[in-house]
């Protein structure tokens, strides 16, 4: 490195001064030279919390390096919060489309068990004996209209009773509704 002025002034600064004040003591009066010493003082003073062109340019490159270090750093924190980030939403997709399949899984279920009630209650409805509807018959033209309403009137329509069986299913049809809203709400 060449030698530089402004870099080794603070190690050339004490000799200088030294000399300086030997040749003022033998020239100058003495009060003189006491006024040029404290001008000396006032200077060093104002200047001596000022660093050197040379250490401010060394304390340039180090802060440059400093935050380009830093830079560095926030942006292997900022990647790692990027993969961070792009894994909990891969996990959140996988949870998402899990919970779809169980709810479809669900679903699917409870449509199988609504199809077995369903299948189950015309089963027993195809079992139970039906009454059959009476047949009205159209008065023909050779009948007179008194005979026709004795036979409507003698025959009354006959409701059908209810009976446990039927009381039975309803029952097991409220049991098997009650229990899939229940697993429905559970979940």
């Amino acid at each position: 490195m060449p030698f530089s002025l402004t870099e080794n002034l603070p190690f050339l600064a004490l000799p200088l001064a030294l000399i300086t004040l030997k040749v003022t003591y033998d020239v100058l009066p003495f009060m003189a030279f006491l006024a040029l010493v404290a001008v000396a003082v006032g200077c060093y003073m104002f200047y001596a919390g000022k660093s050197s062109p040379a250490a401010q340019r060394t304390a340039k490159k180090a802060e440059a390096t400093a935050d380009s270090l830093i830079r560095e750093l926030t942006r292997e924190e900022d990647r790692a919060k990027e993969e961070a980030a792009r894994k909990q939403a891969a996990k959140d997709r996988k949870a998402a489309a899990k919970q779809k399949q169980e709810a479809a899984r669900k679903a699917a279920q409870a449509a199988k068990e609504a199809a077995a009630a369903k299948a189950l209650a015309q089963q027993e409805a195809e079992s139970k004996p039906r009454a059959a509807p009476p047949q009205q018959q159209q008065p023909s033209s050779g009948k007179s209209k008194k005979q026709s309403k004795k036979q409507s009137k003698a025959a009354p329509p006959v409701e059908e009773e209810d009976s446990d069986d039927e009381d039975d299913f309803l029952l097991r049809m409220a049991d098997l509704e009650r229990a899939r809203r229940e697993k429905g709400a559970r979940k």
